[in-house]
């Protein structure tokens, strides 16, 4: 396979990834750096190279996949280097069409990893081989389109839109760890926080509750200042028609097909919904009203009931005002009465409210601790660096044994055999060193630091900013400090996550860092896991 020579013909490279997260990873890099040295070794001279994002399973979502290999044929240009067989395709139609271009002499393909080389001389075997590959890289698309629909029904199922295309008013969100990185698969629907977008779906819903006509909607709303210049010509009646009938905003949605409740906020209120559903031919929705503190946030404390907490709204006795008091569903019967277990939720506020001063650090307090956390960094970095170099020398050696490799064959003191396996070994051991060099690249980076400098920020910030929050930023804020709250009766109770925790020990002692020995001070702090 390496004895061809073809004296400057000219080639395509085309390099594909699947997605816009590989296009800064090693996937491309790799790709054009071994395609370019395999063009050089055989002659080939490269006229052009696509760089294709795009996904392989489908035939039709290749349009760029597919013009490369019709600039290709077009331009007499025969040759066409893909890294590997993969890489051509994942469906057996691009496969079969490329067979038929290849028999026919308008192509060459090459295949840089596998060494192999596709021409009108190539055996029946060759190709079979090629097919057997495809239809495997076939079945894993398959499958991993059969577990991702799965995961979407049961995100469906648990209540949450599986999808990222939500409607005016709410955006999507993704929960973070405790080191403040966001988790992967687990976004959920969340209100806007840009609070223009929830004031106009509220207008619109309100307006029309009063009666007015999409057409009239429209110009009022546009009246008003809601719509930019540049989307003026996109917001018509068929807009607000389409608002005002989607049953997102009464509190469910559709997933292929079905209807699912949804667990996501209701930020229209309930008389507007009423209102507008009444003017659409639907019946009043009865659905539970839900508060921000049920649907699973809070359980009860009981140590043999842990039902949900829900909100139960009553209405003031002269009708002008509701209060919105929670009690425990009582699901499982523990509780003889629920005499005397609704809480109003104001008081429940004052009861968060609370923890924010058991965290609450000075901003003298803030700095010091700051000062001794970039101090334990710096030390951290100083040990990645370290390792960094050593992967740097390792990565440096592999390349060095492979060209060995490549000259010990073309002097034929190694077998073509010996050869392949060797390199096989040499870029596998490449790889290591690149994913060992990338995740050090990451830990070098200020993540860590970074999210203790946030939970000290907000130590700082949590007592004014927690005044100047809507409620469902108040929870948010609480879900970054507190676990596990519960409802025991009247009283609230949680656990204080352990970065603040730390925070509250720090704020109540004079002597938090630790000095063994008189000659050291805060200088010589070793960094508290404020992470963790």
């Amino acid at each position: 396979m390496f004895k061809r020579s073809y004296d400057g013909a000219t080639a395509v490279v085309i390099i594909r990834i699947s997605n816009r997260r590989q296009e800064g990873n090693t996937s491309r890099i790799s790709q054009e750096k071994e395609s370019d040295f395999y063009c050089e070794e055989r002659g080939l001279t490269v006229v052009k190279k696509f760089f294709i994002t795009e996904s392989a399973k489908n035939f039709e979502q290749r349009k760029r996949y597919n013009a490369a290999l019709e600039y290709a044929i077009a331009n007499g240009i025969k040759h066409v280097i893909f890294h590997k067989y993969d890489r051509e395709g994942r469906n057996l139609t691009d496969t079969e069409a490329n067979e038929v271009s290849v028999r026919k002499g308008k192509l060459v393909l090459h295949y840089v990893a596998e060494g192999k080389i596709l021409d009108t001389d190539t055996s029946d075997s060759d190709f079979f081989v090629r097919d057997v590959v495809a239809a495997t890289n076939k079945a894993y698309i398959r499958d991993l389109r059969t577990k991702v629909n799965r995961a979407m029904r049961t995100k469906a199922e648990s209540g949450w839109f599986p999808s990222n295309h939500v409607p005016l008013g709410y955006t999507t969100q993704r929960p973070k760890n405790e080191r403040g990185q966001e988790k992967k698969g687990v976004a959920i629907v969340v209100r806007d926080p840009n609070e223009r977008n929830v004031q106009q779906i509220l207008r619109e819903f309100e307006l029309r509750s009063q009666g007015m006509t999409y057409q009239a909607i429209r110009n009022q709303i546009v009246s008003e200042g809601f719509i930019p210049k540049d989307r003026l010509k996109k917001y018509r009646k068929n807009t607000v028609h389409y608002r005002m009938t989607d049953i997102f905003y009464w509190g469910q949605f559709r997933w292929q097909g079905q209807i699912y409740q949804g667990k996501h906020e209701m930020i229209i209120p309930q008389n507007l919904l009423n209102g507008v559903a009444a003017l659409n031919g639907q019946k009043p929705s009865t659905r539970r009203p839900r508060g921000i503190f049920d649907g699973g946030w809070m359980r009860c404390a009981h140590p043999d009931c842990g039902c949900y907490i829900i909100l139960d709204p009553k209405q003031a006795s002269n009708g002008k005002r509701i209060f919105n008091y929670y009690h425990c569903t009582n699901g499982r019967k523990v509780h003889a009465s629920m005499k005397g277990m609704n809480l109003r939720e104001e008081y429940i506020w004052e009861q968060f409210e609370a923890v924010l001063d058991g965290i609450s650090l000075t901003k003298e307090l803030a700095a010091e601790i700051a000062a001794a956390l970039n101090q334990a960094k710096e030390k951290s970095r100083d040990a990645i660096r370290k390792q960094m170099g050593e992967y740097r020398e390792g990565l440096k050696q592999t390349e060095n044994e492979e060209d060995r490799l490549y000259r010990d064959y073309r002097t034929n003191l190694i077998s073509e055999e010996t050869y392949l396996r060797q390199v096989k070994f040499s870029r596998a051991e490449r790889q290591r060193f690149t994913d060992l060099l990338e995740r050090a690249s990451v830990d070098l980076s200020d993540v860590v630091v970074e999210t203790a400098k946030s939970i000290l920020e907000l130590a700082t910030q949590a007592k004014s900013l927690w005044k100047t929050l809507p409620p469902l930023e108040r929870r948010a804020m609480l879900d970054k400090i507190l676990s596990n709250p519960r409802l025991d009766g009247l009283t609230v109770r949680y656990e204080i996550k352990k970065p603040f925790s730390l925070v509250s020990k720090m704020a109540q002692s004079t002597d938090w860092w630790a000095h063994p020995d008189s000659n050291r001070g805060p200088r010589d702090y070793e960094s508290p896991a404020l992470t963790n």
